[in-house]
């Protein structure tokens, strides 16, 4: 697979195209915050993520 420097990631939350590279960061930005996110990925395929319902691990 080659490499490209086209943004073909979108996230609806945000309203903001994402490299394929930078998209599962993003997404983590969104667990972190606790935020739901819903994302598009390079070939279609659609996900609603829900991360307000999570618990947070106290060590």
């Amino acid at each position: 697979m080659r490499v490209t420097r086209q943004k073909e990631c979108y996230c609806y939350t945000c309203k903001k195209a994402f490299h394929y590279l930078g998209i599962s960061r993003h997404k983590a930005m969104h667990r972190d915050k606790k935020q739901n996110c819903t994302i598009q990925y390079t070939y279609g395929d659609t996900y609603n993520f829900q991360f307000d319902g999570l618990k947070q691990v106290v060590r």
